[in-house]
């Protein structure tokens, strides 16, 4: 598998991400906004296909999903969401990409 991890250093658009209902719908449950993205993650898609751009908050949180048919469309979503560190390759056999992306970088990429 192969996955590669980037640092947010400035969130470019705000807002997008969020649990439960879409707004409109706010009314038949909840509408809550997903925790502000500190890194971004790219992996191939193994339930359909395709690349995910996960999202994970300063402590490791989920912080929103999307699904991209290549990885180079995946990279190029992050870009517009965020100003972006560097990306690094994560290896295979690495469980935790932050934890990694912590340890090989100064605190981050």
């Amino acid at each position: 598998m192969s996955r590669r991890i980037a640092r947010v250093r400035r969130v470019l658009q705000s807002g997008i991400h969020y649990r439960g209902f879409p707004e409109e719908l706010a009314h038949l449950g909840p509408h809550q906004p997903m925790p502000a993205a500190a890194w971004v993650v790219t992996q191939p898609s193994t339930t359909h296909g395709g690349f995910a751009l996960v999202r994970f908050a300063e402590d490791g949180v989920f912080a929103g999903d999307t699904w991209s048919e290549t990885e180079r469309e995946a990279l190029r979503v992050a870009s517009l969401e965020f100003d972006l560190g560097r990306w690094i390759d994560v290896p295979d056999g690495e469980v935790d990409p932050i934890a990694y992306a912590k340890r090989t970088t100064d605190g981050g990429a």
